[in-house]
């Protein structure tokens, strides 16, 4: 686990090494322009920020894990109110034209909504009705 750590060394180097370059004006940066020095900065502080949170071990896997184990531990300590909704009727909508049958479970319909029904053994569309 402390190797994990130490390569956030790495990230850190690039990031620090980038401001440093950019602003002490020595080469082989030499003196850039204002806009440069600020956007090399911009692209720097997320390594500077990587790596120090992967030296303090807030990235590593061991603080990850225990941390969604705490999260497991207070959803189990924490149960949902009352049952859980019942699921809708999702054919309960859609009926023949021709008999009023509700459409069947297992009832085989087209991209376009065209289906027939088990019923009676005509062809309705299920978007026209």
């Amino acid at each position: 686990m402390q190797l994990i750590r130490f390569m956030g060394i790495v990230p850190l180097g690039i990031g620090l090494s980038l401001i440093f370059g950019l602003w002490s004006g020595i080469p082989p940066f030499g003196f850039a322009p204002i806009f440069f020095k600020i956007f090399g900065t911009f692209v720097a502080i997320p390594f500077v920020v990587v790596g120090l949170t992967t030296l303090s071990g807030k990235l590593s896997p061991e603080h990850r894990i225990r941390s969604m184990m705490e999260n497991m531990h207070q959803l189990n300590q924490h149960p949902d109110d009352g049952p859980a909704a019942p699921l809708a009727d999702v054919t309960a909508g859609y009926q023949c034209d021709g008999c009023g049958a509700s459409l069947a479970e297992n009832a085989d319909v087209s991209p376009h909504g065209d289906v027939k029904c088990n019923h009676c053994g005509r062809w309705f569309n299920i978007h026209k009705t």
